[in-house]
């Protein structure tokens, strides 16, 4: 029986996208933190959010992002793409240089946090109600499961999508423990002030009274320092030299 009889038409369908499950870290801590701290994350989030929204708007953002739709609760943040027939594997490239652009905005200085996510492709359904599908739930499990660092998991069948295609793309790098991930940093060039004076303030933020990290804390930002610092040295932009992270 209908819920609501007529007026529903129960025509909604799955699409095949390519979907992004992002966390960011830490935003539980600081709404248990003071109020003044707790309304200074709200707006922060708030404007980070607006910011790569913002990107998709026809006008005023990038042509290739418009038909990317987001869905948002808290400090989670779904980023999906429907991928057309023609040109699956440049379709992945667009979802992976917006998801490059959300975090490039959230581990510089006017933000400085830490994401984790995951990246898939399958079956799945968006609208202004509702997110759904197998996709959603794997690109969840790539979060919760795999991730374990400040690292965007991309499961095996993104890469294979873009393997298979002769479109160009240094999004993909292979971490020590076999796992393919989002190399977002390959969107920023001479960033290395920004990300150092974020990385920064992620210590102060993290260091308890006697100057030392929680064990969980410091693995993800040990792993985020050599993430940044290896790309940092990668592009060899002699102005970015002397800006290396450090613990």
């Amino acid at each position: 029986m209908k819920i609501r009889g007529a007026v529903d038409a129960y025509d909604r369908e799955q699409k095949v996208c390519a979907v992004a499950y992002l966390d960011i870290l830490g935003i539980t801590n600081r709404i248990k933190s003071n109020k003044e701290a707790q309304l200074d994350t709200l707006n922060t989030l708030h404007n980070l959010y607006t910011s790569i929204i913002e990107l998709t708007d026809p006008q005023k953002g990038i042509k290739k992002y418009e038909n990317i739709q987001f869905k948002i609760f808290s400090d989670n943040i779904i980023i999906a793409k429907q991928l057309s027939q023609e040109d699956k594997a440049n379709d992945v490239v667009t979802l992976l240089s917006c998801v490059s652009n959300f975090l490039c905005s959230t581990v510089g200085d006017g933000v400085g946090w830490l994401v984790r996510g995951g990246i898939t492709i399958g079956d799945f359904y968006i609208d202004d109600t509702i997110v759904w599908g197998p996709a959603l739930l794997r690109a969840y499990e790539l979060e919760d499961k795999i991730a374990i660092y400040p690292r965007i998991i991309l499961d095996e069948i993104v890469t294979d999508v873009l393997s298979s295609s002769t479109t160009k793309s240094d999004f993909v790098r292979v971490d020590t423990d076999g796992f393919r991930f989002l190399n977002y940093m390959d969107i920023w060039h001479f960033s290395g002030q920004s990300v150092s004076a974020a990385f920064e303030n992620m210590k102060a933020e993290a260091r308890k009274a006697d100057g030392t990290y929680p064990d969980k804390v410091f693995q993800k930002l040990h792993w985020h320092m050599n993430y940044i610092n290896t790309e940092l040295d990668k592009k060899k932009e002699t102005q970015d030299r002397k800006y290396r992270l450090a613990l």
